[in-house]
């Protein structure tokens, strides 16, 4: 047992020993540090406002670079269009296709950096239009997982909402010029403007339509709760009708009526911008007036580091001189 207390007592004694040495080399480390600064402190403060002044010209010739954030919703099947003319369109800007970008925007053209564009996804509404995309879905759903079933471009295309961002420079009025121009450009694709004007038609059509069946049912109702025939109809309600089935339906008709309307006010553009929050400064985590000197002085502090290796290292060796 004495023997035991012996053996903890020698491992602990070695322990502290060990701790006590690292911080004596820390401290010892920290000294040197200090030391070489103020023995150099002429040339660091020379490097300090070297650096200041450097970076202070880069960041008054740099142009600021904003963030566009905003929802759009494609239209008239257009989601796939949208996608991939966003691929096009980044890959004339990072070709700077000077040409084909100033037919976008002639005074903005070469402030547009970069698009991206995510759908917002709502598995939730997606799922619950009809029992028939549940099915679809549960069928999805099988063959990959959650997240690739979000992100997947055959899934997204079923979300209404995708958010979109552009990456733009100079002054802050080029941002939602170049921004209404591609928007413009979407909006004039023939293929979809002539879908346009058939989806129109036919949400205008289907509006009338639900009033006009809303208005029936409210007839009929009217008439079973006057217990008397539908007027002009020549019908006969009769007293053992499931007259619970009529308010289901025009309940079914009135949630069909709302869809069928937002979707009228959401047909006006081939991509709809819901929002479009303009000229978010994109701020870096240093500006240059603090990099630059950052930068300078350690350059100089490792030369010396290096130095000071070199020196421990030619010591070690023994060797006096080369």
């Amino acid at each position: 047992m004495a023997e035991q207390n012996h053996t903890e007592e020698i491992d602990l004694g070695y322990l502290l020993n060990k701790v006590n040495r690292f911080f004596k080399r820390m401290v010892r480390g920290l000294f040197l540090a200090i030391s070489f600064f103020l023995k150099y402190w002429i040339i660091v403060l020379v490097l300090l406002i070297v650096g200041i002044g450097y970076g202070y010209y880069l960041d008054s010739q740099k142009k600021i670079t904003y963030i566009n954030e905003g929802i759009v919703i494609p239209n008239f099947e257009s989601v796939d269009y949208l996608y991939k003319n966003i691929e096009y369109l980044n890959e004339k800007i990072n070709e700077r296709d000077t040409i084909f970008l100033k037919t976008l925007s002639p005074s903005a053209y070469n402030n547009i950096r970069n698009i991206e564009i995510e759908p917002i996804s709502d598995i939730y509404n997606m799922m619950t239009k009809s029992r028939e995309q549940i099915d679809v879905f549960r069928i999805l759903f099988q063959n990959q997982d959650i997240e690739n079933f979000v992100t997947d471009l055959t899934t997204s295309k079923y979300f209404k909402y995708h958010k979109i961002s552009f990456t733009t420079i100079g002054e802050k009025h080029h941002s939602k010029e170049i921004i209404d121009a591609i928007f413009n450009y979407w909006d004039t694709n023939e293929h979809f403007v002539a879908y346009k004007e058939v989806y129109k038609q036919n949400i205008d059509f289907q509006v009338k339509e639900h009033k006009k069946m809303i208005a029936q049912i409210d007839s009929i109702i009217n008439a079973v709760t006057t217990n008397s025939s539908v007027p002009n109809s020549g019908v006969v309600i009769s007293e053992n009708s499931n007259f619970h089935f009529l308010l289901e339906r025009k309940k079914a008709l009135l949630d069909e009526l709302l869809e069928v309307e937002l979707k009228q006010e959401d047909y006006d553009t081939v991509v709809r911008l819901v929002n479009m929050d303009y000229n978010i400064v994109e701020n870096p985590i240093l500006s240059n007036k603090v990099k630059y000197p950052l930068i300078f002085i350690f350059i100089f502090s490792f030369f010396f580091f290096m130095l000071f290796l070199f020196k421990r290292m030619k010591r070690y060796a023994g060797v006096e001189s080369l």
